[in-house]
């Protein structure tokens, strides 16, 4: 941890520190494991905000594009249940 903290910035080479560590409990298969989290953030204010406002409309676009996703596969499955009520005519 110690050696990703002594790297620069990688926007705008300034120091980077943790801002916050948190544990949590995660649900898995054999049981639970807790999973140590750390937030570490440059201490160059404004460069940490241009950080935080791409990381905002990067989440919005994959939320757009989840939706989208869903609404594709809605489309298809209509589709398809349609494909299926409509009886094909035979050839005698």
């Amino acid at each position: 941890m110690e050696d990703y903290l002594n790297t620069p910035c990688p926007r705008c080479g300034s120091k980077r520190i943790i801002s916050r560590s948190w544990k949590e409990k995660v649900k898995t298969f054999s049981g639970t494991i807790e999973v140590e989290h750390t937030q570490i953030i440059c201490i160059n204010k404004v460069c940490q905000k241009n950080f935080e406002n791409q990381r905002a409309l990067e989440a919005k676009k994959r939320e757009e594009e989840r939706i989208k996703k869903e609404e594709r596969l809605l489309e298809r499955k209509k589709q398809k249940s349609l494909a299926k009520k409509v009886p094909l005519k035979r050839k005698k």
